[in-house]
């Protein structure tokens, strides 16, 4: 049996009220005083227990169970530490960090270690992850365009919850949060990433019924991190060439919206991309009109009042073109979207 916790920051945003800190006594916190020491991250934690406890109902997911019924254990304030005390961030920028280093300051929880995932870290267990060492974070090539979840090691129930609800406070972007917990630990990075994401959408399409827009922001990725973010992610690739797709090839598994009548056909987009949650764009070098359909695209979703799902929309650097240059299997199928697996 394999166990993530689960919280989802949109749902935080919308129940939780924000904690106070005026006129409390800080003291500095340890991770070797914990369990004798008051800090921030301790204090706040009382009062967070006492609100909206139905949320908490829906934390600690068992991916032993079918996909489509998902069993939630709560995340109480009583959970115990496990794991060496660290923040493992998916999908976070390095250029981040800083921001994440003065929250962790502010609640007193510097003895923290930020660890970045690397693509080699995929394909390593959580354990390992939690433990590698990263002495110079600047110099850290993190894995792109990845899911962003910050998974929690060596905090108790208390010190989680508090951090959840204090951390839409630095004006990031959110994220998925999830806790190290023994029978998760020895799975690989990717594959519980993957079981994590599937969960939190079920969990905001549930009984819970709301969800917050995330702001999309594009970014660029390569083909290789192309190829790494679909084992994690629900991909949707969208070729604009126009009528060089024809006779030119395309990337297997894609769908065709060409840039001529781009506008009209958002509204079919939107459908055809149901279920996933990345939609990487591209044309035949991503110059003109892969970022011009990418940003039409991305002002057409935040009008939407209903939410499509899409959490990510990012273009692919060199187009077609540099993916078909790099040996990357290409298809001459006239389907739309393409039917051959993709690469």
């Amino acid at each position: 049996m394999v166990t993530a916790t689960v919280i989802p920051i949109q749902c935080i945003r919308l129940s939780f009220l924000p904690i106070v800190h005026l006129n409390r006594r800080s003291i500095q916190f340890s991770i070797a005083a914990a369990a004798a020491s008051e800090s921030k991250l301790r204090r706040s934690c009382y009062f967070l227990s006492q609100r909206e406890s139905f949320l908490l109902h829906r934390a600690r997911a068992s991916f032993e169970e079918p996909p489509n019924d998902p069993k939630f254990v709560p995340l109480t304030v009583d959970d115990p530490v496990f794991g060496p005390p660290a923040l493992l961030l998916m999908g976070f920028d390095v250029a981040e960090t800083n921001e994440i280093q003065e929250f962790l300051k502010d609640i007193d929880g510097e003895f923290l270690k930020i660890i970045h995932c690397t693509e080699d870290m995929l394909a390593q267990s959580i354990w390992d992850a939690v433990h590698c060492e990263q002495p110079n974070l600047k110099d850290v090539k993190v894995a792109r365009s990845l899911p962003r979840i910050c998974f929690l090691s060596g905090l108790n129930g208390e010190e989680m919850l508090m951090l959840i609800d204090a951390f839409p406070k630095i004006g990031l972007r959110p994220a998925v949060f999830a806790a190290l917990v023994p029978n998760s630990a020895d799975k690989l990075l990717k594959d519980v990433a993957e079981e994590i994401m599937c969960d939190h959408e079920m969990l905001g399409e549930g009984s819970m019924g709301v969800r917050t827009k995330m702001a999309l922001r594009i970014s660029y990725i390569t083909p290789s991190e192309l190829i790494s973010m679909r084992r994690v992610s629900k991909v949707a690739i969208v070729d604009v060439r126009d009528e060089e797709r024809s006779y030119d090839a395309h990337i297997a598994g894609s769908h065709h919206y060409a840039s001529g009548n781009f506008s009209g056909r958002m509204p079919d987009l939107v459908e055809a991309l149901k279920g996933k949650d990345t939609a990487v764009f591209h044309c035949a070098l991503s110059q003109v009109r892969g970022p011009t359909c990418a940003q039409m695209f991305v002002d057409y979703l935040s009008k939407k009042s209903e939410d499509a799902g899409i959490r990510e929309v990012v273009i692919l650097e060199r187009g077609f073109n540099g993916w078909k240059a790099s040996g990357r299997e290409v298809c001459s199928c006239m389907d739309n979207p393409c039917k051959a697996e993709a690469a």
